[in-house]
């Protein structure tokens, strides 16, 4: 019979490798990365809910200036785009882990009923931006004759 020693390390190595490439996955979708790990661009995280009048998406924009964020509604596809100055840091500074990104994005969604663009309103308070689209009144039916 032959005895093997155990390592530990080597399995236990890899096991911590994989999570640790899961967790990077699962943590950092929204955030997109050089080949030096440090972020250089990113999406904001979005919530869009459906109720029977209208449509509300709520986007995560913290560190953005309310005058950077852009929005735009052509043809019931809503456009959200916008920018985060780069983090400052000193003259004589260095990054030793950079977690915060910074850039532009742009991200656009299609609705599937038309909105009443007259009546669309934005707020943005404590780095969210709420957006309320009232969808449009549909006409009355109307029984169409065959001739």
């Amino acid at each position: 019979m032959n005895v093997r020693n155990w390592n530990h390390d080597a399995v236990f190595g890899r096991v911590s490798r994989l999570e640790n490439i899961f967790k990077d996955f699962l943590c950092d979708m929204d955030v997109h990365k050089d080949n030096t790990g440090k972020a250089d661009g990113w999406s904001p995280r979005i919530d869009i809910i459906e109720s029977k009048d209208s449509y509300l998406i709520l986007a995560e924009i913290p560190g953005v200036k309310k005058g950077d964020i852009g929005i735009d509604l052509e043809n019931n596809v809503i456009t959200l785009k916008g920018e985060k100055t780069e983090n400052e840091i000193g003259e004589n500074e260095d990054f030793l882990h950079a977690e915060r990104a910074c850039g532009s994005f742009q991200r656009s969604f299609r609705l599937p009923e038309a909105v009443d663009e007259e009546s669309v309103s934005a707020k943005y308070r404590d780095g969210i931006l709420r957006l309320e689209l009232p969808k449009r009144k549909s006409s009355a039916s109307k029984k169409i004759e065959i001739k």
